[in-house]
């Protein structure tokens, strides 16, 4: 099911949640992750470190968000899939993310493979043991070092700015309600029956 639910977020033309799940049981088969069901221990040995695929992706988004950025997100930028949008990078891919990603996560796979019986050496294994701190520790500098020798356009303006001043800048917008019709007619009844005395302030879209 989460499968289901970010690939349709991802491809959102082509897949629905139900395409997604049954697209995430034909690849089950086809890579026969037999040897990780085994048994209990070794499932429970894969969830275990599990963790070392969040850490990088952890570290990437704080640094974009408390150093590359300085908190300030354009909300209406995030909705905007056009080849200009602010977050469409370069051909919607967003390249350091990516170097930074792999530069976290690729030092430990070895030692990941370990833990569901794969005989790997005995410095994989110890770098896996504190896995997630060095991916999350990788992932941040490798990030931070290449936005700065390399920014995108949409990231010289945000951190220029005192941190989160489009949070104050966009707090209507993000504040605001979204009314219907029939919303609206309720509230309009509401304030006849007190007074007409609104019940608190409204901003339609």
């Amino acid at each position: 099911m989460p499968f289901g639910a970010d690939i349709t977020a991802i491809l959102p033309k082509w897949m629905n949640i139900n395409r997604g799940q049954f697209l995430a049981y034909c690849i089950g088969i086809i890579i026969q992750p037999w040897y990780i069901l085994a048994s209990a221990a070794s499932f429970l040995a894969f969830l275990a470190g599990y963790s070392i695929f969040f850490g990088a992706m952890a570290g990437i988004m704080a640094v974009d968000y408390f150093y590359s950025r300085k908190g300030n997100i354009d909300v209406l930028g995030c909705f905007d899939g056009s080849p200009s949008g602010p977050y469409m990078y370069t051909k919607g891919v967003h390249w350091r993310a990516i170097v930074a990603y792999l530069f976290g996560l690729a030092p430990t796979l070895p030692g990941f493979a370990g833990t569901i019986g794969q005989k790997v050496p005995i410095d994989a294994t110890h770098l896996f043991q504190f896995g997630w701190l060095f991916s999350i520790t990788t992932a941040s500098a490798v990030y931070a070092f290449l936005t700065l020798v390399f920014p995108h356009a949409n990231m010289k303006e945000p951190r220029s700015l005192p941190f989160e001043q489009w949070a104050d800048d966009q707090v209507a917008l993000l504040d605001r309600e979204v009314v219907t019709e029939s919303s609206r007619d309720s509230m309009v009844d509401d304030e006849k029956d007190v007074g007409g005395a609104a019940a608190h302030p409204v901003m339609e879209t």
